[in-house]
């Protein structure tokens, strides 16, 4: 994550950004199925869930999985300077709080 989030440093600047940008939007798709467990999404990167900046909320990355009956979560605003949110659980419903934290910490 402290790559992720070092956006100050020129080092890999170019990887970083191939990294955090979205190739698919959500308008350009007929159907999307199990991308909003933790937020509307609104377009995919690399294995990474987007949701655009909206109202006060910052633009987020996420990302999720699970294995074994455990759930984890991680997001963050790499345009922001907060840390990343995440939140193991055992459910999905935890991971609605990571983006909805950012939303209150970093607000646009």
């Amino acid at each position: 994550m402290k790559w992720h989030l070092d956006r100050f440093n020129p080092d890999d600047t170019e990887a970083r950004m191939l990294d955090h940008a979205l190739y698919l939007n959500r308008d350009g798709l007929k159907t999307v199925s199990g991308m909003d467990e933790s937020g509307h999404m609104d377009a995919l990167g690399l294995a990474w869930i987007g949701m655009m900046a909206k109202d006060d909320r910052p633009f987020i990355l996420q990302k999720a999985g699970g294995l074994q009956g455990t759930f984890t979560h991680i997001a963050f605003a790499p345009g922001a300077n907060t840390p990343p949110c995440s939140s193991p659980s055992t459910s999905s419903i935890s991971a609605r709080l990571s983006p909805w934290l950012l939303e209150q910490i970093a607000p646009r």
